[in-house]
């Protein structure tokens, strides 16, 4: 089965949370999946934010994984 990573950015500071540009994309297995979004969160927080503002605007990264029916 294959499934859906949609990664989303959300802030601790505004509460606000915002799917991440480039998302969802196809995954092949739950697995995949959820390394993927551990990878993929920490690729875009390290190409889009400083350091400075993840401490300042308390980013925090999530990611989801949904099934995805097959035709």
């Amino acid at each position: 089965m294959k499934f859906l990573l949609t990664l989303i950015i959300c802030s601790g500071v505004s509460g606000e949370c915002l799917p991440a540009k480039g998302y969802p994309i196809i995954t092949q297995s739950y697995a995949e999946c959820t390394l993927e979004g551990m990878l993929e969160a920490h690729k875009f927080l390290t190409t889009t934010f400083t350091f400075e503002q993840i401490d300042r605007l308390k980013i925090i990264p999530k990611y989801t994984c949904t099934p995805v029916n097959e035709v």
